[in-house]
């Protein structure tokens, strides 16, 4: 029985995104990144208020024990020079899901500029699952002694 921590991420929507390129709207897309993985939505065309919500659009996460935030970078796509524009950051604690395991954590998040404290750039809106395998396989023992392992 192979044990790890999994942890579910999905992007529902943003709201108030900050415009680019001189005052045009946003084709904005999510780049998640936990630990060394970062998965990426399709990008939404011209709107500062994009919805994702798709069940299409979970990802799933397997948890090493160095990992401690979800990494969130909203970029605007730019289908004509390639060089896709940031929008904004945010980080989330894993302490936000680790004290819920399997419960779904459905929060908004401010998306900033720059380093933590920088300028309001919009809103994100995340659903958060985490699955504790461990506590899981010791329930099992509890519940099988005899079994063999």
């Amino acid at each position: 029985m192979e044990i790890s921590d999994r942890l579910e991420v999905k992007i529902v929507e943003a709201v108030d995104l900050d415009t680019v390129d001189g005052g045009t709207n946003p084709d904005p897309y999510v780049d998640v990144t936990v630990g060394l993985d970062t998965r990426r939505t399709k990008h939404v065309p011209e709107t500062r208020n994009p919805v994702w919500n798709s069940s299409a659009l979970v990802f799933t996460f397997l948890l090493a024990n160095n990992v401690d935030e979800i990494f969130i970078n909203i970029k605007s796509h730019n289908q004509f020079t390639g060089n896709d524009v940031t929008i904004g950051t945010c980080s989330i604690p894993l302490a936000t899901v680790y004290n819920s395991p399997k419960v779904e954590i459905d929060d908004w998040y401010s998306v900033v500029s720059g380093t933590e404290g920088g300028l309001q750039k919009g809103k994100i809106r995340l659903k958060c699952f985490y699955v504790n395998e461990l506590g899981n396989y010791f329930i099992y023992l509890l519940t099988h002694p005899f079994a063999h392992y």
